[in-house]
């Protein structure tokens, strides 16, 4: 005989289908679904198993960097207020588990307009990458965008940060900075601000470099951005110089020594000072 389904399951089904379409608003149905079939949905699928992949989804890319901090896809009002101290997240807890300072997120924003554009108008996408906050409430921000400097800076709290929302964020020396409208963010299995990073990049190999980006900040001011190329940006009198170098590994990244690169060739140059190495993605 067949049973009839208890209806009043639909609205917990939908609403948890509704969070993780809200956190990528720039998605379409059917890429979501794809992301969610990805996930092991299918025909066949239980309501259950659909509400854990939603589940799973929103521990991927959350609708807010709160959500990111606490953890827990239930979070919905914490964007205007102080940052808590990343808490011990048990086993038990939904959404995602045992993150902290091992994580970041990296926060897809559009800014506004730029002559980029055809005709002049239009939007660009500027990359975030935001540490979880530390024991004082603080962390780091790495802002970029194609063909501009990296600039990385520690904030104070985040004021707002949530998908389909605007970005503001709060230096350490009071001053709010809008970094545009956030299309999704995208939780990293890394501390963009790990003391091993210096290390990490010291050994890294272009032919193995992967999908990572590091950007090291240099005692002279100077930025490197290292990826599959290597930027070096350098300031100047009225502007920033931008050389691009091609690389084969990195002999030595260690703070308060030259950055010391070696191309193809095997003849090795060093850079400026290195301050702080930190990763992007």
């Amino acid at each position: 005989m067949t049973e009839l389904h208890d209806p009043t399951r639909i609205p917990g089904v939908v609403g948890a289908l509704q969070r993780a379409w809200e956190a990528q608003p720039n998605v379409a149905f059917p890429q979501l679904w794809a992301q969610l079939e990805a996930r092991g949905v299918g025909f066949n699928s239980t309501d259950a198993e659909l509400q854990r992949a939603c589940a799973d989804l929103l521990a991927e890319h959350p609708s807010s960097f709160a959500e990111f901090v606490v953890g827990s896809v239930s979070s919905s009002s914490l964007d205007a207020t102080p940052l808590p101290s990343p808490r011990r997240v048990s086993s038990g807890d939904t959404g995602a588990r045992g993150r902290g300072r091992s994580s970041s997120v990296v926060v897809e924003c559009i800014v506004g307009e730029t002559s980029a554009a055809p005709g002049g108008g239009g939007s660009a996408e500027q990359l975030l990458t935001l540490s979880a906050p530390h024991g004082d409430g603080a962390g780091w921000v790495l802002v970029r965008r194609a063909g501009l400097q990296p600039v990385v800076w520690r904030y104070a709290r985040v004021v707002t940060c949530r998908a389909g929302g605007p970005v503001i964020i709060e230096d350490v020396a009071g001053n709010r900075h809008r970094l545009g409208l956030a299309s999704r963010l995208s939780v990293q299995d890394f501390a963009m601000d790990a003391p091993e990073l210096a290390d990490e990049l010291g050994q890294a190999r272009r032919s193995s470099i992967g999908d990572r980006v590091y950007v090291v900040t240099c005692a002279d001011g100077s930025i490197v951005e290292v990826d599959h190329g290597l930027r070096v940006y350098s300031p100047g009198r009225r502007d920033m110089a931008r050389q691009s170098m091609k690389w084969a590994r990195v002999a030595r990244a260690a703070a308060g020594e030259p950055l010391v690169v070696v191309d193809a060739g095997g003849a090795a140059e060093e850079l400026p000072v290195v301050e702080a190495v930190f990763r992007a993605e």
